[in-house]
C-alpha cells in the first residue's frame, strides 16, 4: 500500500514547521496587527503558545528518538490512525503503540517542565 498515505514515511519533522511559523509570527510584535496568517486544520488545534512549546518538546524527543517523533507528528499533526501511522514509519502496529506511549509520556513530562 505503499503512496496510500498523504505524507511519506521520511517526510521527516517539516509537518509542524508550517503551523509553527505561523504561530512564531502571531506571537512576534512586529505584526503590529496588520494582516494575520490563519492556522490551517491540524488534527489538534493549539493555542500558539502551545503549539510553540509542543514543537520544541518534539524536537527534544525527536534528538533522542527520531523514529517516535516522526510517529508523533504523523497522528497528531497529520491526522493518521495509529495502523497508517506504523505502516508509514515501517514498524508493526503493537510497535507503534509502544512507541505512543514512551512519546506522549516523554512529551507529557516535557511540556509540564518549566520553559525559561
Amino acid at each position: 500500500m505503499a503512496g496510500s498515505h498523504p505524507l511519506p514515511a521520511d517526510s521527516g519533522h517539516g509537518h509542524a514547521a508550517d503551523p509553527v511559523d505561523r504561530a512564531r509570527a502571531k506571537l512576534t510584535a512586529k505584526r503590529d496587527g496588520g494582516v494575520r496568517a490563519e492556522l490551517p486544520e491540524i488534527a489538534a488545534p493549539l493555542p500558539n503558545d502551545e503549539l510553540l512549546a509542543m514543537n520544541e518538546s518534539l524536537e527534544k524527543l525527536a534528538a533522542i528518538k527520531p523514529d517516535h517523533a516522526k510517529l508523533v507528528e504523523l497522528r497528531f499533526f497529520a491526522g493518521l490512525n495509529g495502523e497508517e501511522a506504523a505502516e508509514a514509519v515501517a514498524v508493526s502496529p503493537a510497535t507503534a503503540d509502544r512507541m505512543w506511549r514512551y512519546a506522549k509520556a516523554f512529551l507529557k513530562v516535557d511540556l509540564a517542565s518549566p520553559r525559561l
